[in-house]
């Protein structure tokens, strides 16, 4: 990734102000819950540090639409996806649970 001076900064601000409306959205499961998975883990691999703080909801949210009932495979891989790359915003492997 290259560094751009202020970026990462931006990035934080912009991901603490989207994550309240992002949960929500995706507590309730629509057609673009698949894009949406797929921006979150697009933001997610330009900015893993900025997911910081919000590591536990990502990792809640993604588990949960990985495991839904009626979700799709388009859901269901996007989740998948958004959860292995969880570990990039600790740095800890080990931070995968699904409880």
């Amino acid at each position: 990734m290259v560094e751009v001076t202020g970026v990462r900064r931006e990035g934080s601000s912009l991901v603490g102000r989207l994550m309240p409306l992002m949960t929500s959205l995706l507590a309730q499961p629509g057609p673009a819950t698949a894009h949406m998975l797929s921006a979150l883990a697009a933001a997610l691999r330009a900015l893993p540090l900025a997911f910081r703080q919000h590591a536990r909801t990502l990792e809640q949210a993604a588990a949960a639409g990985v495991m839904a009932a009626g979700a799709g495979d388009a859901e269901r891989a996007a989740a998948g996806a958004l959860l292995a790359l969880l570990p990039r915003v600790t740095g800890e492997w080990h931070h995968l649970r699904l409880d």
